[in-house]
C-alpha cells in the first residue's frame, strides 16, 4: 500500500488544490483564514465519502466535526514545538 503525505500552509491553500484524491484528511479546527468546520463543509460539497480527521486543543468542537460526518476527533494535548 503507496502512502502519500501531503502538507499545506493553509485551509485556502488546501482548497485551491483539492480534489477528489484523498482517503483521508486531518486537520485542525483553528486555522487562519478559514476555520476547520467551514473548511469541512467545502469538502463535504465537493467528497462526501473522504474521511476527515479533526484535531484541536478544545474538546467543545467535537459534537461540530461528528455533525459533518468525521471518522474522529483527536484532542491535541502536545506543544507545538514538538511537531513543527
Amino acid at each position: 500500500m503507496a502512502i502519500s503525505i501531503q502538507l499545506y500552509r493553509s485551509a485556502k491553500h488546501f482548497l485551491e488544490r483539492f480534489e477528489k484524491q484523498f482517503n483521508l484528511i486531518f486537520f485542525d479546527i483553528e486555522m487562519p483564514e478559514l476555520d476547520g468546520i467551514n473548511l469541512a463543509h467545502e469538502i463535504r460539497n465537493e467528497d462526501d465519502s473522504v474521511r476527515i480527521i479533526f484535531v484541536s486543543w478544545h474538546p467543545k468542537f467535537a459534537l461540530d466535526g461528528y455533525g459533518l460526518n468525521a471518522l474522529s476527533f483527536l484532542v491535541n494535548q502536545l506543544p507545538t514545538n514538538l511537531y513543527l
